[in-house]
C-alpha cells in the first residue's frame, strides 16, 4: 500500500520535487518544503511553506552623512578591497546634469564640498548611472547643498530611481524640505520601501534628483555636489565578497540564526494541501 501512495506523489510532484522517505519529509528542491502527513480517514495532508528562493545581497546600511558604507563608496573602493576613488575616473558610475551653471558632474560622486548646481530652469536633474552590474533596493540617501554662500537652499525636489533610463518611478518626495539651512550642508533621508511608487520590485541601476519647486531664494536651482545611496545592494560581480565579510559578519551569522530557526517552526503557519486517496 505504502508504494501505491509514494507513486502517486511522486507523479504530481515530480516535475518540482525531491522526495525522501526518511521521517516521510521531502525536502527543498526549488521553492517550497514539503512534510506528509498520513489520516486515518485515507487522506494526505501536506503542510508547506512557501519560500521563494531568495537571491543574495549585501546590506550597506547608513551610519552617518557621507560615511564609508554607501554605493558610491562601494563601488569607488570596489566592494573594500582596495582605496577608495572617484567611481566616475575608471567609468564604473556616469553622472550627468540636465544642464551646468557651475561646476560639473564629477563632483557629485567626489566626496568634496564644492560649488555645483544646473542653471535656474524648472525640472532640473542629476541622474547617477550605477552600471549594469548592481541594483540597489535604496532605504537611505544623503543630499549635498552646493554653494558656498546662504541662498539656494533646496526645498522641492524628488528623488526617482529605473532600471532602464525612460521609465522612473518617485521613491521619495520633499515638499517645502527644511533639513538643508547652512551652506554645503548635507542631509539624509529614510526611504520607507512601501511607499515607492513602482509596479514591480522597487531595485534600480539609476537613480536621479529632480527639482519640483522653487527652493530656499524661490530660483530653480538645483544645487547638489554630493548624493550617497544606501539599501539592499545586488550585484553580478565578485569584488563585494570581501566588502561583504568585513561589513556583514555579523548579519549573516543573524540570519543564519534566523533560518535555524524557521526551520524548527517547520510545523507551524503553513499552508495545507490535501491529497485524497481513492481505494
Amino acid at each position: 500500500m505504502s508504494f501505491h501512495i509514494f507513486d502517486l506523489l511522486k507523479f504530481h510532484l515530480r516535475s518540482s520535487w525531491r522526495m525522501s522517505t526518511s521521517r516521510n519529509y521531502f525536502q527543498q528542491m526549488n521553492f517550497f518544503s514539503v512534510v506528509m502527513f498520513w489520516h486515518k480517514d485515507g487522506d494526505f495532508e501536506v503542510p508547506f511553506n512557501a519560500k521563494p528562493r531568495k537571491r543574495r545581497y549585501i546590506e550597506l546600511e547608513y551610519s552617518n552623512d557621507f560615511d564609508e558604507n554607501g554605493i558610491i563608496y562601494w563601488i569607488g573602493s570596489e566592494g573594500g578591497s582596495k582605496s577608495w576613488t572617484n567611481p566616475q575616473q575608471g567609468g564604473s558610475v556616469r553622472v550627468t546634469m540636465s544642464s551646468t551653471e557651475s561646476g560639473n558632474a564629477m563632483n557629485i560622486t567626489s566626496r568634496q564640498t564644492t560649488q555645483t548646481y544646473t542653471r535656474n530652469q524648472p525640472n532640473q536633474t542629476i541622474e547617477i548611472d550605477l552600471g549594469d552590474e548592481v541594483l540597489l533596493t535604496p532605504n537611505y540617501y544623503t543630499i549635498r547643498h552646493g554653494f558656498t554662500s546662504a541662498n539656494y537652499y533646496p526645498r522641492n525636489w524628488n528623488l526617482e530611481g529605473s532600471d532602464d533610463g525612460r521609465h522612473w518611478d518617485v521613491i521619495k518626495a520633499h515638499s517645502n524640505e527644511t533639513a538643508i539651512n547652512t551652506p554645503q550642508a548635507a542631509a539624509s533621508f529614510e526611504i520607507d520601501e512601501n511607499e515607492i511608487e513602482c509596479d514591480g520590485l522597487p531595485q534600480y541601476s539609476r537613480f536621479r534628483v529632480r527639482n519640483t519647486g522653487a527652493d530656499h531664494s524661490g530660483s530653480n536651482y538645483l544645487m547638489v555636489c554630493g548624493i550617497e545611496l544606501y539599501g539592499k545592494l545586488f550585484t553580478h560581480s565578485q569584488h563585494g565578497s570581501e566588502f561583504q565579510r568585513k561589513k556583514n559578519r555579523k548579519a549573516r551569522k543573524a540570519r543564519k540564526a534566523r533560518r535555524r530557526r524557521r526551520k524548527e517552526r517547520d510545523f507551524r503557519n503553513v499552508y495545507t494541501v490535501h491529497f485524497t486517496i481513492v481505494w
